[in-house]
């Protein structure tokens, strides 16, 4: 349900502000890949795995990029594909707060 509490705002009588009853956002504090660095051979992939603290965060998307795409790839769940030889830093950020974490990913 809601809640509506009015008038008490910084003193306020035309302050009105509405929260969802119950509901406390939890801010993500930091994102940690399970790797620093990793090699691939060729095309093969790999799928890295982020892990969010505190575990109980409210919003939990993830944003992942590559640096060097034409070395390797990444898609939306950590899956990394390799293209052609060279190295590429994969970046995964927190949608809630903007935390990085990367991992150097060489294809051989």
């Amino acid at each position: 349900g809601l809640m509506e509490i009015c008038g008490l705002v910084l003193k306020n009588p035309k302050a009105h502000v509405r929260v969802e009853k119950g509901i406390v956002p939890i801010a993500v504090t930091s994102v940690t890949l399970n790797k620093e660095t990793t090699t691939i051979v060729g095309t093969a992939s790999e799928t890295l795995v982020a892990t969010i603290a505190p575990t109980d965060a409210t919003e939990t998307g993830l944003i992942w990029s590559s640096g060097t795409p034409s070395v390797a790839t990444v898609d939306q769940t950590g899956k990394v594909t390799g293209v052609t030889a060279g190295t590429s830093v994969i970046t995964v950020t927190t949608v809630d707060g903007g935390k990085t974490d990367t991992c150097t990913v060489t294809v051989s």
